[in-house]
C-alpha cells in the first residue's frame, strides 16, 4: 500500500485552518469584548501566519511517500531521515492524529517520525491507521512526551 500527498489541498486545508484561527484569536474575540479591531491588519497578519504555517507543515510533517507491506514500511522524507524499516522495528505509535494533529510514529534507533496527516486522502490515511490498529495493537501508545513514548513496563 501507498500513501502519497497532495501538497496542493493539503496547503489550502492547513493555511485556512490558521487562517481562521487567528481571525478568531485576533479578531473575534477581540471585537465581542468591544475593543476596537483592524479588519484588514487581521486579514493580512492571517493570511501570512496561515501561508507560513501551512508550508511548514507541508514541508517539514509530510513525508513525500508513505509505502508499506506486511514486512517493512518505507518513509521518504524531508526530515529526520528517509528509510526503510522492518515492521521488528516499530517500537511505538501514537493513538490520535486527525487531520491536523501530528501524529507520532517510533522505530528503534530513530527519532520519532512527526506526520500532520492533512495532505494524505482521508480514506488512505484511514487505511494506514488500520493496519497499525489490526497488526500492531501492543506498539499503541497513549502517553508521549515530546517526540518519546512512554511505554510503562512495555518495550
Amino acid at each position: 500500500m501507498k500513501l502519497k500527498p497532495n501538497y496542493l489541498i493539503g496547503f489550502l486545508k492547513s493555511a485556512g485552518w490558521f487562517f481562521s484561527l487567528i481571525v478568531l484569536v485576533s479578531g473575534v474575540m477581540p471585537y465581542f469584548r468591544g475593543l476596537p479591531v483592524d479588519w484588514s491588519e487581521i486579514a493580512s497578519m492571517a493570511a501570512f501566519g496561515g501561508a507560513f504555517l501551512g508550508i511548514g507543515i507541508c514541508v517539514m510533517f509530510t513525508p513525500r511517500e508513505i509505502s508499506w507491506d506486511d514486512e517493512k514500511i518505507s518513509l521518504r522524507v524531508n526530515f529526520p531521515k528517509s528509510g526503510y524499516y522492518s515492521w521488528r522495528q516499530l517500537e511505538a505509535y501514537s493513538t490520535w492524529g486527525g487531520r491536523f494533529g501530528t501524529f507520532l510514529l517510533k522505530l528503534e534507533g530513530m527519532q520519532s517520525y512527526q506526520i500532520v496527516p492533512v495532505c494524505f486522502p482521508a480514506k488512505d490515511w484511514a487505511a494506514f491507521q488500520s493496519f497499525l490498529r489490526k497488526r500492531f495493537p501492543d506498539k499503541k501508545t497513549w502517553l508521549w512526551f515530546g517526540p518519546i513514548p512512554v511505554r510503562f513496563g512495555r518495550k
